[in-house]
């Protein structure tokens, strides 16, 4: 099924990253970084949320409040997520060394987000921002943060995360293009990250992970496909769009 969101969100791309339910809603969220000229894109600063009603076998998805603008302004105020540099990534483009890109957003058992960093990467570490009032973002209020984590992933960022089986499931890639991708498990707080080395993402560009709620040994790992090359011409640019696509891979182990 297509929502149009055009009236919601405006015409221009919120380049939406990741999503991540609480309940009966899910809250997605925007790069908040820079076009990839560097130009800036106040579009792409945007967590907002949709609500999932099922009638009989009609599904129906309804935008919930206003999305909200303001988060990268909360995080710079923030003392303490001000320290890793992030005003200076956000002048850069989002895959520049030390640029500014979110990708991942994962809902925690108590009901707050995480809101994962693929850039930049201080110390070498991605930077996990805990949300700790999401539900009242839809009011207005101003977004609260609990103290950041930085997870050592190998110097890679965060595509995604997601919490499955009593633990977060986290895809990790570079900064910028190119490189390969790992699987890593986290338990949360201050335990670190350990990668599943039984999972081969190479040849994929890894950017989300989807399971289900009773299938904790199986995951479709989700590629961004947009600049592989298909018949000499880049799959996003193509102008057929019923050729446009992109690969799959399911993991068991």
């Amino acid at each position: 099924m297509e929502v149009d969101l055009r009236a919601f969100l405006g015409p221009q791309e919120a380049d939406i990253e990741g999503g991540a339910a609480i309940g009966q809603f899910v809250f997605w969220i925007g790069s908040h970084g820079r076009k990839a000229s560097g130009a800036q894109a106040p579009a792409r600063q945007r967590l907002f949320a949709t609500r999932f009603d099922t009638r009989g076998n009609s599904l129906e998805i309804t935008p919930i409040g206003q999305p909200y603008t303001h988060l990268l302004d909360d995080l710079l105020a923030d003392d303490r997520y001000a320290a890793l540099g992030l005003a200076a990534a956000a002048e850069r483009a989002p895959k520049d060394a030390g640029g500014l890109n979110i990708e991942g957003l994962g809902a925690t058992p108590d009901g707050h987000l995480l809101v994962g960093f693929r850039n930049p990467l201080p110390q070498g570490k991605a930077i996990v921002a805990p949300l700790l009032n999401p539900m009242k973002l839809l009011e207005g209020d101003v977004a609260r943060f609990d103290e950041p984590r930085q997870l050592d992933l190998g110097g890679l960022g965060i595509r995604s995360i997601g919490w499955i089986g009593g633990r977060y499931m986290i895809i990790a890639g570079p900064a910028g293009e190119g490189g390969s991708a790992r699987l890593f498990e986290w338990a949360g707080g201050a335990e670190a990250p350990r990668q599943i080395r039984e999972a081969h993402l190479r040849g994929l560009n890894p950017e989300g992970v989807v399971f289900r709620d009773d299938q904790t040994t199986e995951y479709l790992v989700l590629s961004d496909d947009g600049t592989r090359v298909i018949d000499g011409e880049e799959c996003k640019t193509l102008k057929d769009p019923t050729q446009k696509r992109f690969r799959g891979l399911v993991l068991k182990f």
